[in-house]
């Protein structure tokens, strides 16, 4: 996977150990993040889901 050959760290939420509400989750994740890749093959684009992904990513690299 060429994200690991760069040195980063994939994760993906949805195989993340936890006990917070997942959208909780994803925001903590995204605030330690340098970027997002994300798979939206067949995902509707309808609100939640990633729309609330980016927009939370782009609401935290405003304030960084």
């Amino acid at each position: 996977m060429a994200i690991k050959t760069t040195g980063f760290i994939p994760m993906r939420i949805n195989k993340k150990e936890h006990n917070a509400e997942v959208s909780g989750e994803i925001l903590y994740e995204i605030s330690k993040s340098h970027f997002i890749v994300a798979d939206v093959t067949g995902q509707k684009m309808d609100g939640g889901g990633l729309p609330f992904v980016v927009e939370s990513f782009q609401e935290i690299a405003d304030t960084v």
